[in-house]
């Protein structure tokens, strides 16, 4: 039993202890889900069937258990209940670290455990580990030394960064002034200056609608602002359609709140419980900040803070420095705030998330930028692609997308970071206004496969200030078609 929590431990790490498990052919990485991934398959191919306990992003209670039919994918049951599968990336590191500390037992473990906390600059838990470690061996304590002398510091988080000056400086000095235009967007619009933001504003307000409709959302020749009514269709169109259930109605998802900060908003620590593939703080987070679907979904906000189930996302958009803080599974809890991750989004830049980083989003994309809000609506015409869930995706994403979610082995499911786009022939002049404003950028902006969820399920605020969107119901998946997506280097971007 203690040699087999010793590999566990070692699999976790994925720091060098590897072949001394395996043998020398087997991989080694210093990614933990994948070096997971390696011991439950060395393991399974010796003739065991190990499980742990595990959460996944959701936070729901799991057991590991392998998919013999996929080496790449794990089932996760619970209950007696086999649900489908879901990628290692899905498995938080945080869990696996939860993990090694219930299976620790010897001096060995520990120094292992530590190496973990190490590697993702967790100071005070790698301390903690190697204290244990000594406690039980003082024969590790050359091993112990090495790893406290290389314990790097939590990165700093970055300074903002404002538009004013285009330099970096302490929130309580950050300029309010009025910003200038920015000048015409992509579709031609002329932007207005920005009014100055002074206070909080919640995104239901005409006061936000006024910022909002001023900032320039990503530079106009990022995909999620690209014209996609004229790319060819995708070979696979029909069958990718099919497969989402070509029947099935379009649904609007009143869910994507959001609260717009002051650049001077006094920043606080909301604890992450995966600083992996997560920006750090602390964040300019109110305490008004709304959690996904309110107001819509009814109850106090405070209430609605502190309970509830479902991805409680959070977004916070600082206007004047253009950025967007996203908070996924955020909960008041106390007197403070904690969520699963952070992702940060600078809205002046094509810079993506880093290679196979998630974000707030199962796809690592901007949940802010790809939601359809009241001004745009009010204006009559959605600007961007627009965040859409389907029922399932297989390995891979593509271009703007940085992570996969796949819960699928069909060669038909779609990818994260799929375009789709509102057939040019179908009829949208029977919809009223802001149904129609949201079918117009369907046809010119397209979709993008964002999170896997109910098929053809898009990203609308929950504002009750919109109105007749029910006639998104008579759009069915047959009137949609997947497009030949440009890449980082093509379409609007060759050249940068």
């Amino acid at each position: 039993m203690r040699m087999q929590q010793a590999w566990i431990l070692a699999a976790i790490c994925g720091l060098g202890f590897l072949p001394h498990v395996f043998g020398a052919e087997s991989p080694v990485t210093d990614d933990p889900p994948e070096a997971m991934r390696a011991f439950i398959i060395a393991k399974s191919k010796a003739g065991e069937q190990p499980s742990a306990p595990l959460k996944v992003r959701g936070g729901e209670k799991v057991v590991l258990t392998l998919n013999k039919a996929d080496e790449k994918q794990v089932f996760l049951g619970q209950d007696g209940l086999v649900l489908p599968p879901i990628p290692w990336k899905e498995v938080s590191p945080d869990d696996l670290a939860s993990l090694g500390e219930k299976l620790a037992k010897d001096a060995a473990d520990f120094v292992l455990l530590a190496k973990l906390y190490a590697l993702y600059r967790v100071k005070d838990k790698a301390e903690k580990a190697c204290s244990n470690a000594l406690e039980l061996d003082r024969a590790v304590a050359p091993a112990v030394r090495e790893i406290l002398a290389n314990l790097k510091p939590p990165d700093p988080p970055p300074p903002p960064v404002h538009a004013s000056t285009g330099t970096g400086s302490d929130a309580g000095t950050a300029s309010t002034a009025p910003r200038p235009s920015p000048g015409q967007n992509q579709e031609g619009r002329t932007l207005p200056p920005m009014p100055a933001v002074t206070k909080v504003i919640n995104f239901d307000t005409p006061e936000a609608d006024a910022i909002v409709s001023a900032v320039q959302i990503f530079p106009k020749n990022h995909a999620m602002n690209e014209d996609v009514s004229k790319l060819p269709v995708h070979s696979n169109s029909d069958n990718i359609v099919k497969f989402l259930g070509a029947g099935k109605k379009v649904h609007t998802n009143d869910d994507m709140c959001y609260i717009i900060v002051p650049p001077n908003q006094p920043r606080v620590d909301v604890k992450l419980r995966s600083t992996y593939e997560s920006d750090k703080g602390p964040y300019p987070f109110p305490d008004t900040t709304p959690i996904e679907g309110w107001p819509m979904c009814g109850g106090p906000l405070e209430e609605i803070q502190r309970k509830g189930d479902g991805d409680r996302h959070a977004l916070v958009i600082d206007p004047t420095n253009n950025l967007a803080y996203e908070f996924y599974n955020t909960r008041r809890v106390g007197s403070g705030w904690e969520a699963a991750n952070c992702a940060l989004f600078d809205l002046t830049s094509l810079k993506q998330r880093p290679e196979k980083w998630t974000s707030a989003d199962a796809a690592g994309l901007s949940i802010f930028a790809g939601s359809v809000r009241y001004d745009e609506c009010e204006r009559g015409m959605v600007e961007h692609a627009i965040r859409v869930t389907v029922s399932g995706t297989r390995k891979g994403y593509i271009y703007p997308a940085t992570h996969d979610a796949a819960g699928s082995q069909d060669p038909n499911a779609p990818v994260m970071g799929q375009r789709l786009r509102l057939k040019a022939s179908v009829d949208i002049s029977r919809f009223p206004p802001h149904a129609q404003a949201i079918a117009k950028g369907m046809k010119k902006y397209g979709l993008i496969v964002a999170d896997n969820g109910t098929s053809w399920f898009i990203s609308c605020c929950p504002d009750k200030r919109l109105k007749g969107l029910d006639a998104l119901w008579g759009l069915k998946g047959t009137d949609f078609e997947f497009v030949q997506a440009t890449g980082p280097h093509e379409g609007p971007r060759a050249g940068q």
